[in-house]
């Protein structure tokens, strides 16, 4: 299970991750070495808990399948934003429609998955 908002033992600020608390420790604190390693253990020790959804059942299965579509969705937007640059104000050159045709059929690869979810 992840740790969520460790605490620094030093000050007690809290972080959203581990990894904000490592920085601090390193930057804020100038710690180093062993006595970082255990800053970070007593840090994480003093964080809650997340609580993971089991992908099993059915509320973490469909949180999963709305992650993939938003997923699938960005990457179009992303495609769609590649092809609109490329193209531009007199469509594509001849030396981009190798993109142009790549572009297209990862957006159809990407419909036919965003389809079946």
């Amino acid at each position: 299970m992840a740790i969520k908002n460790p605490e620094c033992p030093i000050c007690s600020k809290t972080f959203q991750d581990a990894r904000g608390l490592h920085g601090h420790l390193q930057f804020k604190h100038q710690v180093e070495g062993e006595e970082k390693e255990r800053l970070m253990e007593e840090g994480k020790s003093r964080g809650r808990k997340s609580v993971t959804l089991d992908p099993k059942s059915e509320s973490g299965y469909e949180r999963s399948k709305r992650d993939r579509e938003l997923e699938i969705k960005g990457r179009l937007y992303e495609l769609n934003r590649e092809l609109q640059e490329i193209s531009g104000l007199f469509g594509p050159s001849w030396a981009d429609k190798d993109r142009v045709e790549e572009i297209e059929q990862r957006k159809d690869e990407l419909e036919k998955q965003l389809s079946q979810i």
